[in-house]
């Protein structure tokens, strides 16, 4: 041992140094021990203690692995709660857009309700009639299916339920989209057929204007009887029916199909024999398929809207049993 300086490097053992005070410094493999004359005076000896690695204590050395293995479950744990969490976003989302539903349906229903109430009571014009965009279901095609079938195989605990769930709010979604399809397709139709077909008919009756004053001209040329009661029906007939409508070109279907046509050939009965009524009843007829198709049309747009109103009754029930499940 030298006089002022003892070095001590350990290699391999954990050291404990201890002097006859009982002062114990404990080193390790790396370490390097400096004892001062200082520290070593008035002690005499110096006792230098090897310890086995098997007296160690172990706690020390499994700690990183407990803390290694403590990391990975908590990071586990977390991915499993913030999956869950996410989860739970994406089915609340699900559920605000079927809530979002309930007054768009509630309202079409009254919407078509009130349609044909007044498409029945008017012959003359097509009534509005609100759409609600909602009703399209864009909003759904944004949504992620799998996040909302694993959030339902969560909390309700039974994969078939959950699928079966899944299940019908997709039918729900796909009813409602092919109904507002259908209901657009059909509403756009009728109204183009009803504005080409009473298109038809302001040309039809127009024409039957011309062609009276067009054959009244040829009687006088002819000089014919002006006074003739049947040449002054038509005149009548003409007044009745279409002049006195021609400056708004809003006529009345059911008088002109009803009333107008069968008055026309009850006078040109009496006159059968004058071929030059000929072009007049050409286009009494032409009047009479141009009213027949508008009340075609009307019919078949009031079939369709009530098969629209009867989907969206079924698809408001739906949506009920679905929320209550949810």
């Amino acid at each position: 041992m030298q006089k002022y300086l003892t070095t001590v490097f350990v290699l391999f053992f954990f050291v404990s140094v201890r002097c006859e005070a009982q002062d114990t410094l404990k080193v390790k493999i790396s370490d390097s021990v400096v004892l001062t004359k200082e520290q070593l005076a008035p002690k005499e000896n110096v006792h230098i203690y090897f310890r086995d690695r098997a007296q160690n204590n172990y706690f020390k050395d499994v700690l990183p692995i407990i803390t290694l293995l403590l990391g990975i479950f908590l990071n586990r744990g977390w991915d499993k709660l913030e999956k869950r969490r996410q989860s739970k976003k994406h089915a609340q989302r699900w559920r605000d857009e079927l809530e979002l539903l309930r007054a768009p349906l509630e309202s079409q229903i009254d919407a078509c309700n009130k349609f044909l109430v007044e498409l029945k009571a008017s012959n003359s014009k097509v009534p509005n009639i609100t759409t609600h965009f909602t009703l399209q279901c864009l909003a759904f095609d944004a949504l992620d299916k799998s996040e909302f079938i694993r959030y339902l195989e969560a909390f309700k605990g039974d994969h078939t339920t959950a699928v079966r769930i899944a299940g019908s709010v997709n039918v729900l979604i796909l009813a409602l989209k092919n109904n507002r399809k259908i209901f657009d397709e059909r509403l756009q139709s009728f109204i183009s057929s009803v504005s080409s077909h009473t298109l038809e008919l302001r040309h039809a009756l127009h024409d039957f204007g011309q062609s009276l004053q067009n054959y009244m001209i040829e009687r006088e040329r002819a000089k014919d009887d002006q006074n003739n009661p049947h040449v002054i029906a038509l005149w009548l007939l003409f007044e009745e029916y279409i002049e006195q409508y021609q400056k708004h070109s809003v006529y009345d279907i059911d008088k002109l199909e009803k009333e107008f046509v069968p008055k026309y050939f009850i006078i040109g009965d009496n006159l059968r024999l004058d071929y030059r009524l000929a072009p007049i009843t050409a286009t009494v007829q032409n009047v009479f398929t141009a009213t027949q198709n508008l009340k075609n049309n009307r019919f078949y747009i009031e079939n369709n809207i009530e098969g629209v109103i009867e989907r969206y009754v079924e698809s408001s029930s739906n949506l009920e049993n679905i929320l209550k499940e949810l």
